[in-house]
């Protein structure tokens, strides 16, 4: 499953790394909700690329620093590529430096959820 929220980018911190968010407690456009404490994130932590629009057959265009949970939000602190390894990475980075670009979306399996719908267990796969 596919979950695009707006992203937190105007958190531009250098050239090549920003914090976002990538995940809320918001109904997406197709009806999920996601709870903060629901993520599982150790699968993920082992290799944590930013894929561009969830392509796993390209280079990743970047790798989370730093990913947390901040009272409702998934947050992740995201290193772009060099233009050296992907020069589309770079200019993904200088879209988001520009604000050109704004929204993540994360790949996810959902394990568990309540009465209600709403995804209380999932595991994070990827984020693009």
């Amino acid at each position: 499953m596919k979950k695009q929220i707006k992203a937190l980018a105007d958190s531009v911190l250098e050239d090549g790394v920003v914090e976002a968010i990538v995940s809320n407690e918001a109904e997406d456009r197709d009806g999920d909700i996601i709870k903060a404490d629901a993520w599982e994130l150790e699968n993920y932590k082992q290799n944590p690329v930013i894929l561009w629009s969830h392509k796993s057959e390209l280079l990743p265009i970047g790798k989370a620093l730093k990913i947390w949970i901040d009272n409702s939000l998934l947050k992740l602190r995201i290193k772009f590529a060099s233009k050296e390894a992907n020069p589309f990475a770079g200019q993904v980075a200088q879209m988001f430096k520009e604000k050109m670009l704004n929204a993540f979306s994360v790949g996810y399996i959902p394990k568990e959820k309540d009465d209600r719908g709403i995804t209380t267990k999932a595991e994070l796969l990827e984020v693009s």
